[in-house]
């Protein structure tokens, strides 16, 4: 015998991440998690576990809590146990399992000495006792058969967590519950059931109007909040979703003028408190400042959220005005961006299949480096991570980005892991897009990513689902895999789009085409042939200018129409690959949008404008 095998796992993991109304709440309780795994993996480390996942070295920083640290350790971990420790597994999970609820308790702590004033601090120290859930599991560990006790030890820690340890149920009659997610009581004192703090308090927890928090989510909400004597500020939806617009205003040499105004403006509206500033991230540095204030419509709220006072509003005004006179060049801020949600393909049957330790100790060891890579990946494509850990990434990217951030992560993911686990097996990524409006609810637009993430590896793996979201329809749904070319081809029709090669029209044109035909009564071969010569036609009818997609060049574009249509047997199949077609062309030209704004104004359209 060589000694034990000990897993512990630890939770709630979407109480935490799912119930988000910011994004600070959304990163932050990603943060927490990470950061009460972190302080089990340390304590188990410090007694002399060799750490299996998060596989890194004895004594290593990356278990250093955050700030030292912003490595994120995934809420499952395991770890072997020599034969030489004298201590019996059962009392090395304790030990994590204490220094886990310590480093949870440290974190609340710190928030509820912030909110003293305002919280009725016996429900909060009730509420934070029963937050962490703890599991632990372990068995003998056997040299020669470790994917032997890999089985047994899934097969314990599946019965451990079926046996919950339910706790009494904690509450009080007659107060508002968490506008979150209704699960726990308001912390707040309360004056006729409104949060009894003044302006500046409830300014400084970004409280809404009529919004109710509990300990759990107060402390999503500050925990961290600040960096010295900084806050530490969180980029918003609205700051990605300008992004593409603030990088195509800076590359116009005629807008220099205008844009160094703007700055001018938010720098004076900074200094007045009235827009928070994310100088810390790199990728915004162009433009350090509160997304929203680009977005002309927003203004009033602005004012009204912060009581500006009379000079905060002649700046505004001002800005305003900046903002209308670059709008008739560039055009408005674009208001959507894209949530990418990405996971390893059957992750869990490669690991099953490891026979031996070393071999999963390595295994981890890529999966560590690819969550360290992934925030460099988003960050160098504009993007703002919320979590990376092991084989998951969530990120907020801006559109016209997001496709190239998807690539690049699964082929990343792919070549870090390309036959570690198993000889001729490669793992690989799928990834969802969800391209939705900032102004849409966070938890909605999660669900949007998630949704897309689901539809990307089903029926079959490694797959990029994406899926527009538009406020003013119906989602546009398309999905295809990696290796079968289905990412060059909307690349191809961005390009196109981009070229004034695909009038906007023609897609939806040839979805009502496609639905004419799809009741026809005549065989497949003749309603192949009529809808074919009826899409050419329409391509053609509709080009724009003088340029057009050549509707009978098979190499092109719409060969791949023409060759999947050719290979379907009956007019329903037909029916579903015109209305694909059709739909990649809706999701491109939301993407070529992007682009465009992205690559600014050229000195001719300038010119031509003026």
């Amino acid at each position: 015998m060589s000694g034990y095998l000990l897993q512990v796992a630890i939770g709630p993991v979407q109480g935490f991440i799912a119930s988000a109304r910011r994004t600070r709440d959304l990163w932050c309780g990603s943060l927490i998690i990470s950061e009460v795994s972190k302080a089990a993996a340390k304590e188990l480390a410090d007694l002399r576990a060799e750490l299996i996942f998060p596989a890194l070295a004895k004594g290593a920083p990356e278990l250093e809590p955050f700030p030292k640290s912003n490595f994120n350790v995934a809420n499952v971990i395991l770890a072997e146990i020599p034969s030489e420790i004298d201590k019996l597994p059962g009392h090395l999970a304790a030990q994590a399992k204490v220094a886990a609820r310590r480093r949870w308790e440290a974190m609340a702590c710190d928030v509820k000495a912030m909110l003293r004033d305002c919280i009725v601090e016996e429900r909060w120290d009730k509420q934070v006792d029963d937050v962490i859930e703890f599991y632990a599991a372990w068995c003998v560990l056997n040299e020669e058969n470790y994917q032997g006790a890999r089985s047994r030890l899934r097969t314990l820690m599946d019965g451990r967590k079926a046996c919950r340890d339910f706790q009494p149920a904690y509450g009080e009659w007659g107060i508002p519950k968490s506008s979150l997610d209704g699960a726990r009581e308001s912390v707040f004192k309360l004056r006729n059931r409104e949060v009894a703090c003044d302006q500046g308090m409830r300014s400084f927890i970004r409280l809404a109007e009529g919004e109710q928090l509990d300990a759990v989510g107060l402390t999503k909400r500050l925990a961290f909040e600040f960096e010295g004597d900084e806050r530490r500020t969180y980029p918003s939806l609205s700051r990605i979703a300008v992004d593409p617009w603030v990088r195509g205003v800076r590359r116009t040499p005629g807008f220099k003028a205008e844009y160094d105004r703007v700055l001018d403006l938010c720098e004076q509206l900074h200094g007045k408190g009235v827009l928070h500033k994310i100088d810390r991230y790199r990728q915004y540095r162009a433009f350090p400042y509160e997304g929203a204030v680009l977005y002309r419509n927003r203004h009033k709220e602005f004012l009204s959220e912060t009581q500006a006072d009379q000079a905060s509003a002649g700046l505004m005004a001002q800005l305003s005005t900046v903002l209308a006179r670059l709008a008739l060049f560039a055009g408005e801020p674009d208001t959507y961006l894209a949530i990418l949600v990405a996971d390893g393909d059957r992750i869990g049957r490669l690991i099953s299949g490891i026979t031996e330790l070393d071999v999963h100790r390595r295994f981890s060891f890529r999966l560590a480096e690819f969550a360290s890579l992934a925030k460099s990946i988003v960050t160098e494509r504009g993007g703002c991570l919320v979590y990376s850990g092991g084989d998951d990434v969530l990120a907020f990217v801006p559109v016209d980005q997001s496709l190239d951030c998807a690539w690049d992560l699964q082929t990343k993911f792919r070549e870090l892991l390309q036959d570690v686990a198993q000889p001729g097996r490669t793992a690989t990524l799928s990834v969802g897009l969800a391209v939705g409006h900032c102004q849409e609810p966070l938890q909605d637009l999660l669900a949007h990513g998630r949704r897309a993430e689901e539809a990307a590896k089903h029926p079959d793996r490694n797959g990029l689902a994406v899926h527009v979201h538009s406020r003013g329809g119906g989602p546009v749904r398309i999905r295809g895999l990696w290796n079968s070319g289905f990412y060059q081809t909307l690349k191809t029709a961005i390009s196109l789009h981009r070229a004034n090669r695909i009038p906007d029209t023609a897609a939806y044109e040839l979805k009502m085409l496609a639905q004419d035909y799809s009741n026809w009564g005549l065989g497949i071969e003749r309603t192949r042939s009529a809808l074919l010569a009826d899409i050419s036609r329409l391509l053609e009818r509709k080009r724009p200018g003088g340029t057009r997609i050549e509707p009978d060049d098979r190499s092109g574009l719409t060969g791949d129409l023409f060759q999947s249509a050719a290979e379907v047997s009956e007019n329903r199949e037909l029916y579903r690959q015109v209305v694909a077609f059709a739909e990649l062309l809706i999701v491109a030209r939301r993407f070529a949008r992007s682009q465009e704004q992205a690559e600014g104004v050229s000195s001719g359209e300038e010119r031509d404008a003026s």
